[in-house]
């Protein structure tokens, strides 16, 4: 267990404070804690390579990663961050491992740091990871980022993405997005859906099971047929062929997840 305590290789004036090729805090085993913590002069703030242990209250403001360094570095499943604070650091999920069972919550990040999924191998999936209540202040960056330099995420479950308090209200990609079509396409019947650009993973599929589709705007029958709409799913985008209802007004809303569900 550590707790209350300030690490760093060089005092917090020096200008080596960035400098330095260290790593504060690494946690190699099983069912440790770090709480109350704060590392303030390493190029790594705290990496876990074990797995089942807790990180609480724990602010890195060491090396920026502006200047090649990082805040917090997971590498193992089933370890929990509560309420820490990166600062213009970020917190990489590295790998399969690093990406199951994994929980990030109440945290802080500050001056663009964001929790970043990194891919390892061609094949990394990520499962039952939640990011809930996390903020976010004078952030350059989107909170949730994606890393495929090295390696592919190609499959997600039970990825939980909550109550994301995001600077300024910024748009950010996250596993889940809906979007909102009120002009129907001249001659056709049939909208077109694309969410490239806001879900976080480019290469996962949408799961079929998350599509929602609704038909929005007056729908009262016409010619005793209420509005029908039918869904075609391929990769990330989704086709919608809305039959109209006799010149009136309508909109087309479709949600996607890229998270497949096991729960109930």
């Amino acid at each position: 267990m550590v707790s209350d305590t300030w690490v760093a290789a060089y005092f917090w004036s020096s200008p080596l404070k960035e400098k330095t090729n260290t790593t504060g805090i690494l946690v190699a085993g099983n069912d440790h804690y770090v709480s109350d913590t704060i590392v303030f002069s390493a190029r790594v703030g705290v990496e876990l390579t074990g797995a089942a242990n807790i990180l609480s209250g724990v602010h890195t403001w060491n090396c920026a990663t502006s200047n090649g360094g990082v805040g917090i570095v997971n590498k193992e499943s089933q370890n929990r961050f509560i309420g820490v604070y990166l600062d213009y650091t970020h917190m990489l999920l590295v790998g399969s491992a690093g990406a199951n069972v994994i929980t990030v919550s109440g945290g802080f990040f500050l001056g663009g740091a964001a929790v970043v999924f990194v891919a390892t191998t061609p094949t990394d999936s990520v499962r039952q990871v939640a990011l809930i209540g996390n903020e976010w202040a004078y952030s350059g960056n989107t909170p949730y980022m994606v890393n495929e330099t090295a390696g592919t995420w190609v499959s997600v479950t039970d990825l939980t993405v909550s109550g994301t308090a995001a600077w300024n209200g910024q748009a950010y990609a996250g596993p889940a997005a809906t979007k909102l079509a009120s002009n129907q396409p001249a001659g056709s019947d049939v909208w077109q859906f694309d969410f490239a650009d806001v879900l976080l993973f480019p290469g996962v599929a949408i799961d079929p099971a998350s599509v929602d589709v609704q038909v929005l705007g007056d729908l009262s029958a016409v010619d005793g047929a209420a509005p029908a709409a039918v869904a075609n799913l391929t990769g990330q985008t989704v086709s919608v062929y809305a039959q109209g209802t006799g010149g009136k007004p309508f909109s087309v809303r479709v949600a996607v997840s890229q998270s497949k569900n096991t729960g109930v």
